[in-house]
């Protein structure tokens, strides 16, 4: 999620005019990212809890990959959806809609992996 949200973040600096849009989603990507490392940080027992960092990256490296064949189809079919239908004013917010679907998928199975890893450690 860290990632995602510099990759987000860095796209704001391409050589395009960056639209509202592009802002509101790396300012809800930055959102995301803190409230969720915060509440991973909370299910795996806060100070008591031990490898944050290793099981943050870890288990969102491995749930990044799992649900990219998925963003990547969802992403393709709106692509096509919008050429066809020829909404290319539509592009942005589906754009945006769809990122921020998949950072909440991400971030929602990354907290639930680490909940069940710290779980699993501290019976």
């Amino acid at each position: 999620m860290l990632i995602y949200f510099v990759l987000v973040s860095l796209q704001l600096f391409d050589s395009k005019v960056p639209t509202i849009y592009d802002t509101y989603h790396a300012g809800i990507t930055l959102f995301l990212t803190v409230i969720g490392m915060m509440y991973a940080f909370k299910m795996n027992n806060g100070n008591d809890g031990t490898q944050f960092a290793e099981r943050y990256f870890s288990i969102g490296f491995v749930v990044t990959i799992r649900y990219s064949p998925w963003w990547l189809l969802s992403y393709l079919i709106f692509e096509i959806i919008v050429r066809v239908e020829n909404q290319l004013s539509l592009k942005d917010v589906g754009s945006m809609g769809l990122g921020v679907m998949w950072e909440l998928m991400v971030l929602i199975s990354s907290v639930r992996h680490i909940r069940d890893v710290a779980q699993k450690k501290n019976p």
